[in-house]
């Protein structure tokens, strides 16, 4: 491949990444409430596929710590996504489940990635099962690259 190539590959390229990144928001914009940002859509995801779950649970799959979460939590109960409810067999332990809201939020969110999942495995068949696997390579690379930049 020359310059040109390379050049009108990574312009290509560059392309694609602003057109996902544009579909991450447009995705995440939310019907229920505008103010919900990605980061609430997907800790409404992670405590939806996970609940009854508590903050340390939270902390340790999202690999921040207890003071994010608690954080971000209480930004999800301020905007009544989500409510802490208590353990019937003790009063000490406090687990997290979505309200009504945050339910509403969960399943626009599901249905939006099974909708561009089942879009995209029909592409995929499109491509042999080599074809995918020099993609995925490429990807890596890519991302390697991305890792090893000095800023």
């Amino acid at each position: 491949m020359n310059k040109k190539e390379q050049h009108k590959f990574n312009n290509r390229f560059n392309s694609f990444v602003l057109a996902f990144e544009q579909l991450k928001k447009a995705q995440h914009r939310n019907s229920i409430d505008k103010s919900i940002t990605i980061n609430d859509v997907h800790l409404i995801d992670l405590i939806g596929r996970n609940q009854p779950v508590n903050l340390v649970k939270l902390s340790e799959l999202l690999e921040v710590s207890r003071s994010a979460i608690t954080q971000s939590v209480r930004r999800l109960i301020k905007k009544e996504l989500v409510a802490f409810e208590f353990a019937q067999n003790n009063e000490k332990n406090k687990y997290l489940r979505l309200s009504e809201r945050g339910v509403g939020v969960f399943n626009i969110h599901k249905e939006q990635q099974e909708h561009i999942e089942k879009a995209i495995f029909s592409v995929l068949r499109n491509y042999s099962e080599e074809d995918i696997q020099i993609v995925m390579k490429l990807m890596d690379d890519v991302e390697q690259v991305w890792r090893e930049l000095p800023w």
